[in-house]
């Protein structure tokens, strides 16, 4: 049988794992882990909602005081646009 670890433990495996490279089997047998235990964690990691939410920012926009129309454009990084007209 082999070792017992904490969940934060466990955390710090899977996060050696990502960094390493490696794939699953090679990273188990590397380090003398279960391939099969290893697999438990990171899907049971995956179904875990994180414990910490980073906290949310919001910037106030104001618009120039204007007669009509004013149309605010935001466009994200990831290529989405946000447009809102009124």
């Amino acid at each position: 049988m082999g070792k017992r670890r904490s969940p934060d433990e466990w955390s710090k495996v899977i996060s050696r794992l990502r960094r390493s490279g490696e794939t699953q089997s090679s990273f188990c047998e590397r380090q003398g882990l279960s391939l099969a235990t290893l697999q438990y964690h990171l899907k049971k990691q995956r179904s875990t909602p994180p414990t910490e939410i980073a906290p949310v920012g919001f910037v106030e926009v104001t618009s120039p005081s204007t007669k009509g129309m004013v149309e605010i454009e935001l466009s994200l990084p990831s290529g989405a646009t946000l447009r809102v007209r009124g």
